[in-house]
């Protein structure tokens, strides 16, 4: 009784002739096809997204080390089952071959769980490594960075634009490493191995590189502004339009080394090896030459015309063309010239 005495008054209330009308409005809007279209794709899409979500959470679990054992302790005990000499026909006794080879099935799971989890434990190494460098940022110690400097460079990871200025990484062994705008500016880098390393556009301004190995190094648009290199070993280094302004290249071996439109300005290159070496349009204002080995030497359009040091005796072997040299030597600056 109570629910028809509830249910009259709503039905009357619905006869009415402007309910009705609003009833045929949403009814006619509920069937339009347009919000048909809407209601079909929220459903297929909540349909994919939860198809989606069922994918990543079977991937995340393929994925994760638990299963990863699991995996190798049932593939260890088949094979454990498959060599053993006993026939196991019930379960009892096959049980009975696997714990009677408990033992070595433990440990041969344990290896190749160890050796699948390699990748892994590198991730950890290198995320360490990243944060011994980035928190000794300033320090002008090694802070570690050397030992994480080396590691990364080692496993062949990129370090462009790594930061470590004023550092003493004196000895650090980064032959080889990725270093492109890499940032060492005022770093002690003395008796470095950076044997054919990338350090295309990187700063070395103020750095010690004294007695460092910088051979076949690729050293393209290099900021070298009165770096110390001091006896360090540039053979074959590519030294591509890099500044080099009053840097100390005394008792340097710059053997081969390309300088195409180096800016030596102010350099000190007393007693330097610059035999073979490509100074094709070098700036050489004001750098100091004396008893720099130029044997062969390229100095084709270089500028010597305020270098100090410099004699006829060291250019009879240099290849001169367009030379501009200085006033008291009387030497044909375009002898080489085709």
């Amino acid at each position: 009784m109570r629910r028809s005495a509830g249910v009259k008054p709503l039905i009357t209330w619905l006869k009415h002739p402007r309910r009705r009308r609003l009833l045929k409005k949403l009814k006619s809007l509920w069937r339009h096809p347009r919000l048909q279209l809407l209601i079909e794709k929220t459903r297929r899409w909540l349909k994919r997204d939860k198809t989606q979500r069922t994918i990543r959470r079977t991937r995340r679990f393929l994925g994760s080390e638990f299963f990863r054992a699991v995996v190798v302790v049932v593939a260890t005990c088949c094979i454990a089952v498959w060599i053993s000499e006993e026939r196991s026909q019930t379960p009892k006794e096959l049980a009975t071959v696997l714990f009677n080879n408990a033992e070595p099935i433990a440990i041969a799971a344990a290896a190749v769980v160890f050796i699948l989890e390699i990748p892994d434990r590198q991730k950890r190494d290198h995320y360490e490594a990243w944060q011994v460098i980035n928190s000794a940022l300033g320090q002008t110690g090694s802070g570690g960075r050397i030992q994480a400097l080396e590691d990364l460079a080692h496993d062949g990871v990129d370090l462009e634009g790594v930061a470590v200025p004023e550092a003493d990484l004196s000895g650090i062994n980064l032959s080889m490493g990725r270093l492109e705008r890499a940032n060492f500016k005022g770093a002690q880098l003395d008796d470095a191995n950076l044997r054919e390393a990338y350090l295309l556009g990187a700063n070395l301004m103020g750095a010690y590189l004294l007695g460092a190995d910088l051979q076949s190094a690729n050293l393209w648009r290099a900021k070298l502004t009165e770096a110390q290199l001091n006896k360090a070993n540039l053979q074959g280094a590519d030294l591509l339009e890099a500044n080099l302004q009053r840097a100390n290249l005394a008792n340097a071996n710059l053997a081969g080394v390309n300088l195409f439109k180096a800016n030596l300005a102010g350099a000190n290159l007393v007693n330097a090896n610059l035999k073979g070496a490509n100074l094709w349009r070098a700036d050489l204002t004001g750098a100091q030459l004396d008893n720099a080995s130029l044997q062969g030497a390229n100095l084709w359009d270089a500028d010597l015309q305020e270098a100090t040091g410099v004699t006829a005796r060291q250019l009879i072997a240099a290849n001169l063309c367009q030379t501009r040299l200085p006033e008291h030597i009387a030497i044909n600056a375009n002898r080489n010239c085709p």
